[in-house]
């Protein structure tokens, strides 16, 4: 006699396989998807508070008050360094925010400045990089120059213009790092260089005394926006409702370049598609 299971009973006996198929592909599912509790999820995360501690300056004060304030400094004491650009001078201010004294003032001579765009303290340094004229000049804490010799910067074939690398960040053994962050031209002398060249870009090393001292690397373009060009301008003008207005560019595929005591930083980072 042949025996014949009927449909509801095979159904019923296989329940138990079906079962344990499921919890299966249940427990993968869930090792794929990270837990809520993980230490990487986003709430795992400490949540941190800005908080105004400290004020520095006086708007009704006009010989401490701030009118471009560019760069901020510490010391191993607490005290704090702020570059007034409009004057310029470094104003030094204790943990307390007490003005203490003043570093530099306008003018061409040592331990005058004009066009100061980089400074910081390393150790008993406050150091300064200057431009026109191109000069790096070191004072002790209490504003004392201690030197001020002037430098001069390595020249780059950029496209129609000239690129020149600068002192721009000390490190604790006194040498400077360098950044590519000056471009100059002459419409008499273009460079033959274009866009779609590899364009070397050296890193150096300059001492205090302006002597490059060593090469410690190479990039194979420049910072993005260091030379006029159409498609890397950061603002255009739109049309809108009758009137021109500037707007921003939209995001490019330029890689974001930023500058570390011992070196670069680049990020290459393509646009969001939306």
């Amino acid at each position: 006699m042949k025996r014949c299971d009927s449909p509801s009973r095979t159904a019923w006996g296989r329940l138990p396989w079906l079962f344990a198929v499921a919890a299966c592909c249940i427990a993968l599912s869930a090792c794929d998807r990270p837990s809520v509790a993980s230490d990487n999820h986003v709430d795992a995360f400490a949540h941190l508070v800005a908080e105004s501690e400290m004020r520095i300056g006086d708007v009704d004060d006009p010989d401490i008050g701030f009118s471009r304030a560019v760069g901020v400094e510490v010391d191993r004491d607490g005290n704090i360094y702020v570059l007034e650009y409009s004057v310029p001078e470094i104003r030094v201010y204790s943990p307390d925010g007490v003005l203490l004294r003043r570093i530099g003032r306008r003018g061409p001579g040592p331990g005058e400045f004009d066009g100061l765009w980089r400074f910081g303290v390393v150790g008993d340094t406050v150091w300064a990089v200057l431009g026109g004229p191109d000069r790096i000049t070191l004072f002790d804490r209490q504003g004392n120059v201690l030197s001020a010799r002037r430098f001069e910067s390595v020249v780059v074939n950029l496209p129609g213009v000239y690129g020149h690398v600068l002192p721009w960040s000390m490190r604790p053994d006194g040498k400077f790092t360098s950044r590519l962050a000056r471009v100059s031209g002459d419409r008499d002398y273009p460079t033959a260089v274009e866009p779609t060249d590899s364009i070397p870009v050296p890193f150096v090393l300059f001492d205090a005394t302006g002597t490059v001292t060593d090469t410690i690397g190479w990039t194979g373009r420049p910072p993005p926006r260091m030379w006029n060009s159409a498609d890397m301008s950061p603002i255009e003008f739109v049309e809108f409702a009758g009137r021109r207005l500037w707007a921003p560019r939209p995001p490019t595929n330029l890689p974001l370049w930023e500058a570390l005591p011992d070196g670069y930083l680049l990020v290459e980072s393509p646009p969001v598609q939306t």
